[in-house]
Formats: structure tokens, sequence, C-alpha cells
């Protein structure tokens, strides 16, 4: 192989980075970009880091016709990036982990029980993003853009139909080819906005810079801008064009997965309640703390909330004559205070 060097490699993520991985909803480059941050959060040495950001390049840089693993990419692409990253002068310890990642991962799934599983069952709480959302006020839009075809895609349908998420279905031109998404997502955006004078806020579940346009759009139009990505594969430049970004692992109700060497597979998201009242309670009060960064809430905020949440919401339909009667019947969730003209309420010191 030819000497490269390394403005080669960066050249390489810049023109294929944005190619599907493998089914899943991020880009090549997020996937290792994501490997690259877990590393670095770990503590791991810089050549561990350094492999992981570049583990699947051999995907991006394998020549016209290379063989392929039906829909998982390209066949020995750990030998392909192995090589490529040796004739760039990244040799030694980072190119052996980049050629050995496959195996090291056959390993796993050999050698600890339901490690398989976790990796493929690991997905987004969907209802955390569309609390978060409407925390900032009643949603007007709210659509979801992928290919709903694909097995990967199709998981999320579910939870997606449940929240009244309209699903707008993209074909890929092209295998591995970058999908519409970012462009149908702009244009269904700007028109919305010229047509719906009364919205007031956009909220962007996305981590690439090709939505920057898009952000720095709405701003000029007058609309506030709320950014939600994932931790370590958002671009800066994207965070720095809203009003507001937050990273997905922070949002209320979202739990990061515990260490787990066993194979069991803890749940990653919300806890769950026998009552579905004190979860709707609990969901509220939390999304209010955390925007409005204030212990106490105001009792009337919280009700407009939870009809946001739900709309089918009634205290009465509960059993309770008032809205302080039902938040009064779950002590373990929230704590009241009427000692003055408005009442206040917070989550409960163990809730």
């Amino acid at each position: 192989m030819a000497a490269l060097t390394l403005e080669s490699l960066f050249e390489i993520y810049a023109q294929e980075g944005q190619q599907d991985y493998i089914g899943e909803p991020v880009s090549q480059l997020e996937h290792m970009q994501q490997a690259a941050w877990l590393a670095r959060r770990a503590g791991a040495s810089d050549a561990l880091v350094l492999g992981a950001f570049f583990h699947d390049i051999g995907h991006l840089a394998a020549p016209e016709g290379a063989p392929r693993m039906d829909h998982l990419g390209v066949l020995e692409h750990e030998r392909l990036g192995a090589d490529l990253l040796r004739a760039c002068g990244l040799g030694g310890e980072v190119a052996e982990l980049v050629e050995l990642h496959v195996q090291a991962k056959r390993y796993l799934c050999f050698a600890r029980p339901g490690y398989a599983e976790r990796l493929s069952e690991a997905t987004i709480d969907v209802g955390a993003i569309i609390d978060y959302a409407t925390s900032f006020g009643t949603l007007v839009l709210t659509r979801a853009y992928a290919d709903w075809s694909s097995p990967v895609n199709a998981e999320y349908q579910t939870q997606l139909v449940a929240r009244a998420v309209d699903l707008v279905q993209l074909f890929p031109a092209a295998a591995y080819g970058k999908n519409g998404a970012d462009i149908r997502l702009a244009v269904d955006t700007v028109e919305d906005m010229f047509r719906l004078e009364d919205l007031t806020h956009v909220v962007i579940v996305a981590g690439d810079s090709d939505y920057v346009p898009l952000a720095q759009r709405c701003k000029r139009l007058g609309r506030y801008v709320v950014g939600v990505g994932v931790s370590g594969s958002t671009a800066k430049s994207l965070a720095a064009a809203c009003d507001t970004f937050d990273a997905y692992d922070t949002l209320p109700g979202v739990t990061a997965p515990s260490a787990d060497t066993t194979g069991t597979r803890k749940s990653r998201g919300r806890k769950k309640t026998v009552d579905p009242g004190a979860d709707l309670l609990e969901r509220a009060l939390r999304l209010e703390n955390d925007k409005e960064a204030a212990e106490w809430q105001h009792a009337s905020a919280v009700k407009s909330l939870i009809k946001r949440l739900d709309p089918s919401f009634s205290e009465k339909t509960l059993g309770h004559k008032s809205f302080t009667d039902f938040v009064k019947a779950h002590p373990k969730v929230a704590e009241m205070d009427e000692s003055g003209n408005i009442v206040l309420i917070r989550l409960a010191a163990d809730g």
C-alpha cells in the first residue's frame, strides 16, 4: 500500500463518514466517535482511544468491489483498517487493536453469556426525549425520519406511535449510502415555520453538523432552538448553533446502563412504577426541576405539564377530588407546601 498521511484518514471520514452504520440509527463516523468517547471516559490509554476511533475505518476505505458480509459491511474490514493505519504511520499498538477488534468481540460473545444480546438491545428511550420536549410547551408537530422497513428502526415504531409521532418513511438510494433524513427534516421544518406562525420552539434530536444551517435558520426566524444529542458523537458546531443543547444521557428519566459482566442486562430508562399516576407525577416534577432549576414548583405548573405529558390525565378519574388530593395520595413521590397563597410541590426526599 502506498504511503499515506494522517490527513488522508480524516479525508476518508469527511467523504465517507456519514454512511449508515449497518442499519443502526447512527452514521459510521458517529459510531466510532462514540466508541472513542466511551474509551476515554473509562480512562483508557491514548492508543486504545485511537484504536476505538479508527476501529471500523476499513468499512469506509475498502476498495470498490471488496467482498461484503450481507448487511454487516466489508469482509475483513479489520485487516484493511489496520493496513491503512500502518501506511499512515499509526502502526504498533493502534493498528494491532484495530486488527483484533473483531476477534475480541467474538471472544466476548462466546465467553460472556448475554453479551451479544446487550449489544443488540441497546435502545433509546424515545419517551424521555418526548417528555423533555413537552416541558417547553404543547407539542404541535412530532416527526421521526427513517427507513422503517429496517428491523433496527422498526423496533422503535411502537414507542413512537404510542406517543403520536408521525413516522416519515425514507427509502435509502443505495446500500450504505447516506439517507435523505437530514434534507427532508430541514425542508419540512422550514416549511412548518412559515406555515405555522405560532411555533415558538424547535427541538432537533441529532448530532450531525449538517443540521447547523437548519438551527441557524430557525433562530433567524425567531424560534428557540433546542438540541438533543449523544455525548461524544455530537458535532460541537451543532451544539453551538442551538439556543440550548442537552446530552441524551442527562435528560430527566434517563439512566446510564450499569456495568454488568454477568450477562444479565439491566433495563435502561425510567424507573417503572406500579401506579401510572405516581409515574406521571414523578416525571413531571423531574422535568420541571431540570427546567426551572428550583426545588419547589408551582402546583399549577406541574399539573399543566402533566396534562401535556398525558392529555387523558384527570385526577377525578383516578379517584381524587382535586389535584392537591392527588399529590397528597403519593407521599413517596411528592411533598406539598400549602403555607402560602400558592401551593408548591417538590420531589419527596426519597423520590
